[in-house]
């Protein structure tokens, strides 16, 4: 179940929270950063952000420890999930952080059963438009973001992995890459399917330069209305009894399934997270189904 896991990683303000946001809206499980939770708990048990800016000054190295237990406790409840779960930083960040403070490696992290642990790392780079946030009680600026980035890189390269690198992008952009590395590394094609959910995503992408988002949704409507005259023909409803269908109901339903698959990938959606929507989906129609007398 470690392979997969989904590692996302990257220096302060450098977009993780918002691409964690988008993965969780489109169904996957994700794990927030354990070390925003120890300092909400340090905030609480100090009385205000400025005690533990201080505590976690004078305390680098218990901070750091306190930080990987909860890494560690949140990543065992992650293995216990079925499909893919992408994590807000995983243990091996702690040893870009200590480098970063000179602080020793905490003992629990165990480096042997770190490599090969993550499926795939992904590494965002710092934004542009830096916030600081002191308000959280943060105390990054971007220069210690970067070299945190730089860092982090080192350290996951060192345990054998090929960390992916990804760029500032607008948030859907950034959100279909991670997704189509993670989906070429999980799932490749491997059937006709795949292939051609493939072939139409491509085909929607070029598409894209000539027609507008608009236009595939006139499309999409255009195939269910031939769908639903198919429908009145072979149910031989009234007014359309005397009419010929075309192709049939699969047919049309197969373009209606097409048009609808193109909005899909225009608005961002990937191969790989179509399996856990449908499924997700169809998880919800069975529990609002009534059962058959």
């Amino acid at each position: 179940m470690s392979a997969r896991l989904v590692a996302i990683s990257g220096g302060s303000c450098s977009g993780k929270t918002t691409l964690l946001a988008a993965l969780a809206g489109c169904g996957f499980r994700t794990i927030p950063e354990a070390a925003l939770a120890v300092i909400d708990e340090l905030i609480a048990e100090l009385g205000g952000v400025q005690e533990q800016i201080a505590w976690r000054t004078s305390h680098a190295q218990d901070f750091q420890e306190r930080v990987v237990a909860r890494q560690i406790e949140l990543e065992q409840s992650a293995t216990l999930a079925e499909g893919l779960v992408f994590l807000d930083r995983c243990q091996v960040d702690s040893i870009a952080y200590c480098r970063l403070r000179g602080l020793k490696t905490p003992p629990l992290l165990q480096l042997r059963e770190l490599a090969g642990r993550y499926g795939s790392v992904f590494v965002l780079d710092t934004l542009n438009g830096f916030d600081q946030r002191a308000a959280t009680g943060r105390t990054s600026d971007r220069q210690a973001s970067l070299r945190v980035r730089d860092l982090l890189l080192a350290a996951y390269e060192e345990l054998g992995y090929r960390p992916i690198l990804v760029p500032e992008l607008p948030p859907q952009e950034r959100l279909a890459l991670v997704l189509q590395q993670v989906f070429e590394a999980h799932q490749p094609p491997s059937n006709r399917f795949d292939r051609a959910l493939l072939q139409l995503q491509d085909l929607v992408r070029v598409d894209q330069q000539h027609r507008s988002i608009f236009e595939l949704l006139a499309s999409a409507v255009e195939e269910l209305g031939e769908l639903s005259r198919e429908l009145l023909i072979e149910e031989r409803a009234f007014a359309s009894a005397h009419k010929k269908g075309d192709e049939g109901t699969p047919a049309e339903a197969v373009d209606l399934t097409i048009c609808a698959l193109a909005l899909y990938f225009a608005r961002g959606g990937t191969v790989v997270q179509l399996p856990e929507l449908i499924q997700h989906k169809l998880d919800k129609w069975q529990a609002t189904s009534k059962p058959a007398n």
